[in-house]
């Protein structure tokens, strides 16, 4: 096969995993910045060079048949390899230069990963980040570099790095504590206006597990107000709504201003978006600076911060 034949094969070939890992020619498109017809065209063309059907054109279903599935197995060994090369590049570079790209739940963005980011971005000017911003749990081969994901437990496919620990405070304005008093048992919930997640209908029912005895509290609480948004639901309390509960990084100034109290400090309560952070990204022997970088900072800062 000719040189410039094998530079074509190779690009039917990239344009081919792309849409098989995408599942879509029109996702694929997007992330080429090309058209779905374009993508259509590379991979018809790549299917008559290897005189193979390769994807099940379904308007329904998207699915690889046999052959296509064992050449996008080998498509991504070239796509890796193209990456190491890349990779291998940047390392050697003497500046620390290029794009971070990178996602991270909404409220854990904005209190404590923006403010981090923007230290880095000062420090090393020749860095540019993309930070998508998505509760939605996304996956790495979506572009991305790096995924910071709270949970109990990590993803044991990827790399994962525990940043900090995630909890919630149950908490009430001093307002409201004062015309309705403080409740000192969860159970005494039942007797208070509350402000909940609202995600699904079960989040009216509490959980809470003591901290030293592991004895626990169910409890169905009366719910004004549902939203599930962190600091939306800070505000709700702060106005003297009802007693919520929002997480400790979200709380902690206004707790430290004493316009909040936090409630029942002897439990915990069991919540969703709650446990570890954890930073998360691909196996790499030959990480590029950028990254390396921006993680030991990342780790240090939110150490000296939230640790």
């Amino acid at each position: 096969m000719r040189t410039k034949q094998v530079v074509d094969f190779l690009k039917d070939m990239a344009v081919f995993s792309i849409v098989v890992e995408s599942e879509s020619f029109t996702k694929a498109a997007g992330k080429l910045d090309m058209t779905p017809s374009a993508t259509s065209r590379y991979v018809s063309r790549l299917e008559k060079k290897l005189g193979q059907h390769l994807i099940v054109r379904d308007t329904r279903n998207f699915k690889t048949t046999e052959a296509g599935q064992l050449i996008y197995l080998q498509s991504m060994e070239i796509i890796k390899s193209a990456q190491v090369c890349l990779n291998i590049s940047e390392q050697l570079l003497e500046k620390p230069a290029g794009k971070i790209t990178l996602s991270a739940p909404k409220a854990f963005a904005k209190w404590v990963l923006s403010p981090v980011i923007i230290l880095f971005l000062k420090k090393y000017p020749d860095i540019k980040i993309q930070l998508l911003i998505s509760d939605e749990l996304m996956d790495i081969h979506d572009g991305l570099d790096l995924i910071i994901q709270i949970s109990e437990k990590p993803n044991f496919k990827l790399i994962s790095v525990p940043l900090m620990s995630v909890d919630h405070i149950v908490c009430a304005s001093q307002d409201y504590i004062n015309t309705f008093g403080q409740p000192e048992h969860p159970s005494e919930l039942i007797h208070h206006k509350c402000l909940s997640l609202g995600n699904k209908p079960t989040e009216i029912n509490w959980v809470f597990m003591h901290k030293t005895n592991k004895e626990t509290a169910h409890i169905k609480v009366d719910t004004r107000y549902e939203i599930n948004h962190s600091e939306a639901r800070l505000a709700g309390i702060l106005s003297g709504l009802g007693i919520g509960y929002v997480p400790f990084f979200v709380a902690q100034e206004e707790l430290n201003n004493k316009n909040i109290i936090s409630l029942f400090e002897e439990w915990r309560i069991i919540a969703p978006f709650q446990g570890i952070a954890w930073l998360m990204y691909d196996r790499n022997p030959y990480m590029p600076i950028k990254l390396r970088l921006f993680i030991d900072f990342l780790r240090k800062s939110i150490s000296s911060t939230w640790g």
